[in-house]
């Protein structure tokens, strides 16, 4: 990929438990279709700083999520 050009990111959520959040990304340019430049995975975890663990997601942003 190279300066100028725009970017695609694009997010999949697999999988949804209880107290995290699972997604795959990947990113391409516009301009060259079916070329993938990096791939990344990332965790998300609902996390409680009073108590200093993770929590089950509220039912509301589960609600948004699926």
């Amino acid at each position: 990929m190279t300066y100028p050009g725009v970017a695609r990111v694009t997010q999949t959520i697999t999988k949804v438990a209880a107290r995290a959040l699972k997604w795959h990304w990947r990113s391409s340019a516009t301009d060259e279709p079916g070329i993938q430049y990096a791939t990344g995975r990332s965790v998300i975890v609902w996390f409680d700083y009073v108590s200093n663990k993770a929590q089950p997601w509220p039912e509301a942003v589960r609600a948004v999520i699926a």
